[in-house]
């Protein structure tokens, strides 16, 4: 959602009714789970 849809992460918060925290914390989980694949498959 922050990147497909360009959302902030306030805008994901209450699209999921979820507060900042959580969402911001669930962008970056989403974010580094990302990287850690993409460098896994680089290798």
């Amino acid at each position: 959602m922050r990147y497909f849809d360009d959302l902030s992460e306030w805008e994901i918060a209450q699209r999921l009714g979820i507060d900042y925290a959580a969402a911001r914390k669930r962008v970056q989980r989403a974010r580094d789970k990302f990287f850690d694949e993409f460098h896994q498959r680089c290798r």
